[in-house]
């Protein structure tokens, strides 16, 4: 996560399809959490232990003189465990906390045609963003609403991404997982169109096809891709090439991009390790990655590279 003006990181509201989606992701990342917490518990044990053992002088006062800086040091490294937002958390007032950018309830006559006088409760995990230490707030743009898939699936995914989808005025990166359907679109254009100016919008294993012209211009921060190379087969050489793929590993590749380094393809040709075979220049690829002619032109000027002649 990005860090604001002031230097403390900025919030981020996770937002995935549904209230489903919240409660499984909630679950898992529970369990996390309280193993986080097992470990730093323990942790804790660990220093009143070793503070048992200080030793006493004649005095019956415990002597202090070589654990001194080892105790400042355990102090310093728990501040740094529990502390996540700083004083800053403290400051915001209240009104900072309210959503921002309100949406407007549709006619109440639509709502009333469509059986959608009222919306359900927002599915939220976290809420609070900050009481455990936790720098997010997971959510869902549809919650638990029933979308329709005909005339009124526009307005049913606008109302539901308005009301459940909304940022708050301290989260500064918004995290999309996941969007596919023609749904997820509507919800996807509607939360860029809102919050595109504003906040960092990440799209995360998005596979909206067509994409949405609002995100045009964005960049791939992170791609990974991984393949397997295997030989060209014909009538002549179809049994050889059998039996040597029952013998031989296959080639594997990762074709990969970390922003704002460039494209990058890794090739392993006999188990021993990935290596970094070439790179193209970002601004000469689309959002997919290299095409795969670049691709199989790397895998043979690698094999000519190890083995010579192919």
């Amino acid at each position: 996560l990005r860090r604001n003006s002031n230097g403390s990181i900025g919030k981020a509201l996770i937002l995935v399809r549904d209230g489903s989606a919240v409660r499984s992701a909630a679950r898992i990342l529970d369990v996390k959490e309280r193993k986080r917490q097992n470990e730093e518990s323990m942790l804790n044990e660990d220093t009143i232990d070793r503070a048992d053992d200080v030793p006493v002088d004649e005095d019956g006062e415990e002597d202090s003189t070589d654990d001194e800086s080892g105790g400042d040091d355990i102090d310093a490294f728990r501040k740094q465990l529990s502390l996540t937002w700083g004083d800053d958390e403290e400051k915001e007032s209240s009104s900072e906390e309210s959503e921002i950018d309100p949406s407007e309830a549709a006619a109440a006559a639509n709502k009333a045609r469509r059986g959608r006088e009222q919306l359900k409760p927002s599915v939220n995990f976290n809420p609070e963003a900050t009481k455990d230490g936790r720098s997010y707030r997971l959510a869902s743009w549809f919650a638990d609403e029933t979308i329709s898939t005909g005339a009124d699936m526009f307005t049913d995914a606008i109302e539901a991404v308005d009301t459940h989808g909304t940022m708050l005025t301290t989260e500064d990166v918004l995290l999309l997982l996941s969007p596919v359907s023609r749904e997820d679109t509507v919800a996807v254009r509607r939360l860029i169109s809102r919050y595109g100016n504003t906040k960092t919008i990440v799209l995360v294993n998005s596979a909206l096809n067509p994409e949405p012209k609002e995100a045009f211009l964005s960049i791939p921060a992170y791609s990974i891709t991984p393949l397997i190379a295997k030989p060209m087969q014909n009538e002549s050489n179809f049994m050889s090439q059998k039996e040597n793929a029952q013998e031989e590993s296959p080639t594997k590749i990762i074709v990969m991009r970390r922003f704002p380094d460039d494209w990058q393809c890794y090739i392993d040709i006999d188990g021993s390790g990935f290596e970094l075979v070439d790179s193209a220049p970002a601004n000469t690829v689309g959002k997919l990655g290299p095409a795969n002619d670049w691709i199989a032109a790397c895998v043979k000027r690698h094999m000519a590279f190890k083995f010579g002649q192919y």
